[in-house]
């Protein structure tokens, strides 16, 4: 590519993006630009010499076909699609064009498509969509009367079919004639903030939509795509108005002088013509009818601007920043020559690690050692990593995360906890109950809500007979008091998190930031953060699988900047509770709104269960495990004590696949 060819494409910080899509300069009909070829669902080109070409200079026509357009080509895509779409729980992003589908590609989002034309939308879109497994659309229409129009247009096609169809505003700060690749400079080319920027995009109400129905604007009037078309209407009436009475009535006909400044006439040849449309249109002797803007001039000239009345009587949105301030071109955020200093940097860095002279960051046991057997993640735990753990509801997973917790407790590691559904005392009973047979205190859950209970009607002085709580005998609280000591003895601490009505995420991970440096100040060794469950993360109403990617995506990045592991727990859809019960296990596929894309170790819990009863038994499913072996391995449970033994059942070699996966 030429220079400033390439120089274009790293001001929209799509080149990185455009290489790996195949684009290359083009000289075509002696216009400079690029051609690019356009892959099928496999991922192949359809042709190898037929070409979509761009313009570079954004002059008309902006594209064309290098010999003719390939037999079949109607979307433009990168890679699996399919498969995207699976992983993002059958949702998939409408694009704009060629270069709105490249922005999300290059932000990390792989389910877009996008076709050749806003405005054709290929008459097949709903077959293709369900050849695709496609649940759900989403769409960013560009900030002008062609995104919406077609935004309506697909709404028109998807609203007797059962396809969930989501329309967003793009910021109205960034102005007209805006997409979505002015919002991924604006974000800096940050994949994390524009996925921030994507889910605060308000909804777009259809009724909006129903404004740029196409074919009700042509049947309105003549105005231009960019109307309203009911302002517009207002609008002609007021010019209407503002002309007065007629100079001369012929018939139906009624005549001005023309109120054109550049048309000086003393004989009334301006008219309004009804007879092609309904709310009239101007005609004079100086040709003001063959105007597309007829209407505007008119009305300018009786000093009513069409642009400002649009402004005047449109609500005005709450804006977030200055709208005549237009952001200055953002350069990418790391130049092409850092990636070889930092590679050059980072084997610099493992060549002292090797030799010991550099600090090693603290590698951690996975304190279940039953997964040991799996190697990698299941081994040797690294800080900034994550760990995803998908239970069903009832199946286990608190219980799972104690169970590990408990261990690195004792091993003498700190760990933060966010667990909204229990409180930090509710916890601690938990932990008496699971381990009261470490002094004969064994103690469940009811038996210490009835203690309590009788403890609060005692001093509430409730009548004797309305009483139901039940005190436990002298020596059974001795054993539970001196249980609690010797579990307040381990070494290691667990901070937990408190949430308020208003707490937002990123207050909690700003709240856990400052534990963490906070204690480590103090010389604790705090390496854990454990999230049950990323379903409960404060959303205040958004609860779609792109808020809980984003959440996993900043839990990530938290995790390594602060140099911690991540431990987060998840739930599956309500009806993979049934197919447990049925002997399926669970896979990253069953997860209702977390996919594996984020961590580096992902594990399933499946209870076994035995004529419809769960029996001692569960099995963990290693689904994803950097540089390790995924498989399964059957393990004992002690539900009843809120615990998974670190026992396996027998051998599960048959299950593993023996194979490394590799793919972080």
């Amino acid at each position: 590519m030429s220079l400033d060819i390439q120089d274009t494409l790293s001001k929209r910080g799509l080149l990185q993006v455009c290489e790996k899509a195949q684009w290359e300069r083009y000289l075509y009909q002696g216009r400079e630009g690029w051609a690019y070829p356009i892959f099928n669902m496999t991922g192949k080109p359809h042709s190898t010499r037929q070409l979509r070409w761009r313009s570079a200079d954004g002059n008309k026509p902006k594209f064309s076909w290098v010999n003719g357009q390939p037999s079949g080509a109607k979307y433009y895509y990168l890679g699996d699609l399919k498969q995207a779409i699976k992983a993002g729980r059958g949702t998939l992003y409408i694009a704009f064009g060629d270069l709105d589908m490249l922005t999300f590609q290059a932000a990390g989002i792989q389910n877009v498509l996008t076709w050749f034309g806003e405005l054709s939308v290929p008459d097949g879109l709903i077959e293709h969509l369900d050849l695709l497994g496609v649940e759900n659309l989403k769409l960013y229409p560009d900030c002008d009367s062609i995104g919406m129009q077609t935004a309506w247009k697909v709404w028109e096609m998807t609203d007797a079919v059962a396809l969930n169809c989501e329309f967003y505003r793009l910021p109205y700060e960034m102005g007209s004639k805006k997409d979505t690749n002015d919002l991924w400079i604006d974000s800096a080319f940050d994949a994390l903030k524009f996925k921030q920027a994507l889910v605060d995009c308000p909804p777009i109400p259809i009724n909006e939509l129903a404004l740029y129905n196409r074919t009700l604007a042509k049947s309105l009037t003549k105005s231009p795509d960019e109307t309203i078309h009911d302002l517009w209407i207002e609008y002609i009436e007021k010019v209407k108005t503002l002309l007065g009475t007629p100079v001369l009535r012929e018939g139906h006909v009624d005549r001005w002088l023309c109120p054109l400044p550049s048309h000086t006439e003393k004989h009334p040849s301006f008219r309004i013509s009804y007879d092609k449309v309904p709310h009239g249109w101007p005609n004079c002797s100086c040709g003001i009818q063959d105007d597309k803007d007829a209407w505007k001039q008119v009305g300018a000239a009786l000093g009513i601007v069409w642009q400002d009345y649009l402004k005047e009587h449109t609500p005005q949105p709450i804006l977030r920043g200055n709208l005549n301030q237009v952001p200055e071109t953002i350069q990418p955020a790391i130049e092409l020559d850092e990636f070889y200093s930092i590679r050059s940097m980072t084997l610099h860095d493992l060549s002292e690690e090797l030799q010991g002279v550099k600090t090693l960051s603290e590698p951690i046991l996975m304190p279940f050692s039953t997964l040991h057997q799996f190697e990698g993640m299941c081994e040797v735990m690294w800080t900034g990593k994550l760990i995803f753990t998908l239970g069903v509801s009832g199946g286990g997973k608190t219980s799972f995360m104690e169970t590990n917790l408990e261990k690195l407790l004792r091993d003498g590691y700190d760990a933060i906890v966010f667990g909204p559904e229990w409180t930090g005392g509710e916890y601690a009973q938990r932990s008496i109950h699971r381990n009261g047979d470490i002094m004969h205190a064994g103690i469940s859950n009811r038996e210490l809500d009835f203690h309590k209970l009788a403890l609060w009607e005692q001093a509430n002085n409730v009548e004797p007979k309305k009483r139901r709580g039940q005190l436990l005998p002298e020596d059974r609280i001795k054993g539970i008091v001196g249980l609690s000591c010797q579990l307040q003895n381990w070494p290691g601490e667990a901070y937990y998190l408190q949430k308020k009505r208003d707490t937002t995420f990123d207050m909690l991970l700003e709240m856990t930031g400052r534990i963490i440096e906070k204690k480590r100040q103090q010389g604790r060794r705090v390496p854990f953060l454990f999230w049950d469950y990323i379903d409960r993360t404060p959303s205040f109403g958004k609860r779609d699988f792109e808020w809980l990617e984003l959440v996993a995506e900043k839990l990530k990045t938290f995790c390594m900047d602060m140099d911690i592991v991540g431990w987060v727990f998840a739930q599956p859809r309500k009806d993979d509770s049934q197919n447990v019960r049925d002997g399926k296990v669970l896979d990253a596929s069953s997860a209702r709104n977390l996919s594996d894309n984020q961590c580096n170790l992902y594990l399933t819990l499946n209870l076994v269960y035995e004529d419809g009863r769960a029996t001692n038994r569960g099995i963990i499913n290693v689904v994803k495990n950097s540089t390790g072996k995924t498989g399964q391995v059957e393990v004992f449970t002690d539900l009843q004590h809120l615990a998974w033994i670190d026992k396996e059942v027998q051998k599960q070699t048959s299950n593993l696949n023996g194979g490394y996966n590799n793919g972080e």
